[in-house]
């Protein structure tokens, strides 16, 4: 099985097991690609943030599902599984096919960003002067690079997180390690205590 496939049988087993996280992934991806609309024609960034992150959170749990399906072997797809999710959650095609449980291959870094250059800009009067296709033009450019921004950012922050905890993870086994050692010394100290109290018998 290819890696595109490994990956696409991951994400199609989440969503069977979790349909409703998969429905709820598909509403925040509504919800991201309205706020876009808003940001692009120049109103709601605090609505872009909040859908960008609530689209993370759910991101990050059905991620998580199709990780589990793939045991010791998941930690090398998940970048793989994330941007997957990302573009099915934006993209009505992809969006079915996961709903569905039938996509047939991991989607490509970038394509998760929404089709932000199909939105009609939320703007008064029939007609637009040459200056104002300027702004709506720079404001597009602005939405697409934020919205990259932000997804490099998530992911730096989730293999930030991924780095912490196995840190923590460590840290735990020294110090199941040093209690261990610890344990076996006190377990030596009182054998040779009791081989002494013996040799002193005879």
């Amino acid at each position: 099985m290819t890696i595109e496939a490994v990956v696409a049988w991951a994400v199609n087993a989440a969503s069977r097991e979790s349909p409703a996280e998969v429905a709820a992934l598909l509403r925040a991806g509504d919800d991201l690609r309205q706020a876009q609309v808003a940001a692009i024609s120049g109103k709601g960034a605090d609505d872009l943030r909040t859908a960008t992150q609530a689209r993370r959170t759910k991101v990050a749990l059905l991620a998580e599902v199709a990780l589990e399906t793939l045991g010791a072997r998941g930690g090398a797809h998940r970048d793989a599984i994330v941007v997957t999710l990302e573009a099915a959650s934006v993209d009505p095609e992809l969006g079915g096919r996961l709903r569905d449980g039938t996509l047939d291959r991991e989607a490509t870094p970038g394509s998760g960003l929404g089709p932000a250059g199909g939105f009609q800009l939320l703007q008064g009067g029939d007609e637009a002067g040459e200056d104002d296709v300027i702004t709506e033009e720079a404001r597009k450019r602005e939405a697409k690079e934020a919205e990259r921004a932000a997804v490099v950012a998530e992911r730096e922050a989730e293999r930030a997180a991924r780095r912490a905890e196995q840190l923590r993870a460590r840290a735990r086994d020294a110090s199941a390690s040093a209690e261990a050692a610890e344990a076996e010394a006190r377990r030596l100290a009182d054998e040779a205590k009791t081989l002494r109290r013996r040799a002193a018998r005879t």
